[in-house]
């Protein structure tokens, strides 16, 4: 079953932002939950915004990710700031921030395809 709401992240403002496009922001029956692809990266037991998600690595980068808005079905909005370590980052660049914006859906295809495949049999069937 899909969740119940979610949020695709596919702008950001700020150098370095675009390493969290297409990361998710899913409703879970506990709170929210930030993800990419499957990987949950940070959960929060926060039933609404605005909240921050605990802080958490991705891409050798310390990311914390605040909420700001969750509208159903439509643009949701945030912050962002990536800190790096000292192997992520040996140059001494971050931390870096800005703000993102999502979109309501996941904005992916099925990962396995079976479901348009489904679809496009069962059209198939209901005209011959």
């Amino acid at each position: 079953m899909p969740p119940t709401n979610e949020w695709t992240i596919h702008h950001t403002t700020g150098t370095g932002g675009s390493g969290i496009h297409g990361c998710h922001i899913v409703q879970t029956t506990t709170g929210f939950d930030f993800t990419h692809g499957n990987t949950v990266l940070a959960s929060t037991t926060a039933t609404a915004p605005t909240f921050t998600f605990p802080d958490f690595n991705y891409s050798d980068l310390d990311w914390t990710i605040t909420v700001d808005t969750l509208p159903d079905g439509n643009m949701a909005t945030g912050s962002w700031q990536a800190n790096g370590d000292a192997e992520g980052d040996p140059g001494g660049t971050a931390p870096e921030s800005g703000d993102w914006t999502a979109q309501a859906g996941s904005g992916l295809p099925d990962e396995d395809g079976d479901e348009e495949a489904e679809e496009d049999a069962d059209a198939s069937s209901a005209s011959a």
